[in-house]
């Protein structure tokens, strides 16, 4: 312990208790604390890929929805897209805390394909967290159709 904090590189994860003192010439206390140490947060996403199919010109198909769930309670995340066609609306960018009664955030995830000429197009959405694990991406394909 130095300056009020606890400073080191844990060895092992678990859960630690400990007590701290803390005195002066009046009185003294004495506080039970726990500490637990985990790994870094691991972020999980389904489906694992999307597709939309829509027909040239059209604006955009229904709405395909991406959940989010992770190791670590109450888990900001950001989300990482790079095709202009693909929209994005997010519920809340935080994985549930414990006992929430939701198990993961929903994404959902919109096309506007209405100035795509006929083809297959293919980008990734990339989820990530500060100091995680891993960054998940869902694979995206939108197949524009030629107008009949």
């Amino acid at each position: 312990m130095r300056g009020g904090y606890l400073l080191g590189i844990p060895k092992e994860t678990g859960i630690f208790h400990f007590s701290v003192r803390a005195a002066n010439n009046c009185s003294a206390v004495v506080k039970a604390l726990e500490l637990v140490v985990t790994g870094k947060p691991i972020l999980r996403v389904y489906p694992q890929e999307l597709t939309y199919e829509v027909r040239a010109g059209q604006a955009g198909a229904a709405p395909l929805t991406v959940q989010v769930s992770a190791t670590w309670p109450d888990l900001p995340y950001s989300i990482g897209i790079d095709a202009p066609w693909l929209t994005q609306k997010v519920r809340a960018g935080v994985a549930p805390d414990t006992g929430s009664g939701l198990r993961s955030d929903v994404v959902s995830l919109g096309v506007d394909a209405k100035n795509l000429a006929p083809g297959v197009y293919r980008t990734s959405v990339r989820f990530s967290t500060w100091l995680g694990a891993n960054s998940p991406a869902v694979p995206v394909t939108l197949k524009v159709v030629a107008a009949e």
